[in-house]
């Protein structure tokens, strides 16, 4: 396979592929760059990637960086960082670099992931989870889930404490602590109950 046929290979991935040298600079940016980015790759290539990275994960990045240009041996590391794109917005990136520079590609290889979507998610996830928290910790019911067999506890708000008179710590340890609070009378029904 020639130079060529290599880089129109390259050119349909669906991953960003680049070569930077030892500074950051871009040398080599396949197609990728292009659709994800939106950054023509004639202007992009002599650029230096530590323009594009996000502040708050520039010293990641840059400390990731170093460490595999001065690594003894070959090895890979890998990064997530925002990569800033040519309308002014944030792609997320998960990169992998290889410790070696390829003296036939010109520097180092970096395979970067566009994982802004799965990163979105997340946050929403979080997001949800943290309004979540905050209505049942303002609950005056209590609020709790244990695991399908009962033998974990998995949440708990701070009004389990005032209305059963018992700490969480005592719940977490004994998942079924809380029957004794419940009447003997109703004890064997709330059983049954919960095994169902």
């Amino acid at each position: 396979m020639d130079n060529r046929e290599f880089r129109s290979l390259l050119d349909l991935t669906q991953d960003k592929i680049v070569v930077v040298d030892e500074n950051g600079t871009y040398r080599y940016a396949n197609a990728a760059t292009e659709r994800i980015l939106g950054y023509d790759r004639s202007a992009f290539i002599g650029t230096n990637v530590f323009e594009y990275v996000h502040e708050e994960e520039f010293e990641a990045v840059r400390s990731a960086f170093g460490g595999l240009i001065n690594a003894d041996g070959d090895r890979t590391g890998t990064v997530t960082f925002r990569h800033r794109t040519a309308d002014g917005s944030w792609v997320w990136f998960e990169s992998r670099m290889w410790s070696r520079a390829d003296a036939e590609v010109g520097g180092y290889v970096v395979s970067s992931r566009d994982i802004t979507a799965e990163k979105e998610a997340e946050t929403r996830r979080q997001e949800t989870e943290d309004r979540l928290r905050q209505i049942a910790a303002n609950a005056g019911d209590v609020l709790w889930m244990f695991s399908a067999d009962w033998e974990r506890l998995l949440f708990v708000n701070d009004a389990y404490e005032d209305v059963w008179e018992m700490s969480r710590e005592e719940l977490e340890a004994d998942p079924t602590r809380f029957l004794s609070g419940v009447h003997p009378d109703d004890r064997d029904r709330v059983r049954r109950m919960m095994e169902r």
